[in-house]
């Protein structure tokens, strides 16, 4: 996951890598900020090559 204010300077939140299919999971970012822009940025597929898919992706502010 990756977010930026510009569209053209992104910075990482969180790296993942050998994710399941249909388990719901929540990632804390370790350094949280507020952003105008977000991409999840997929750089492998399990070797599928043309499907992706993606149910739900909430983004989520916990209060202290």
């Amino acid at each position: 996951m990756q977010a930026s204010n510009d569209g053209a300077t992104w910075t990482t939140l969180d790296t993942q890598s050998d994710q399941k299919r249909a388990e719901l999971k929540t990632y804390a970012v370790a350094s949280p900020g507020s952003y105008r822009y977000y991409r999840l940025n997929i750089t492998a597929n399990n070797g599928d090559p043309t499907y992706t898919a993606v149910s739900e992706l909430g983004l989520f502010v916990s209060k202290p």
